[in-house]
């Protein structure tokens, strides 16, 4: 009985949600993708930049 109660309400409450349209939602994700490519770039490059620096230091040659 508890279990169809708390459906009932979670169901009640999300029909009060204003969902985003397709087009924000569209644009949203958008902008996460977008993010996430910059971090990626980001995290590579130092990384890249790191990994240059500390060969030396444990006498190891830069690779791929």
């Amino acid at each position: 009985m508890r279990i169809r109660q708390f459906l009932v309400e979670a169901w009640f409450e999300l029909r009060k949600v204003l969902w985003p349209s397709k087009e924000d939602a569209f644009r949203f994700t958008m902008v996460v993708l977008g993010v996430i490519i910059v971090v990626v770039v980001f995290i590579y490059i130092c990384q890249v930049i790191l990994t240059y620096l500390s060969g030396p230091l444990f006498n190891l040659r830069p690779g791929p």
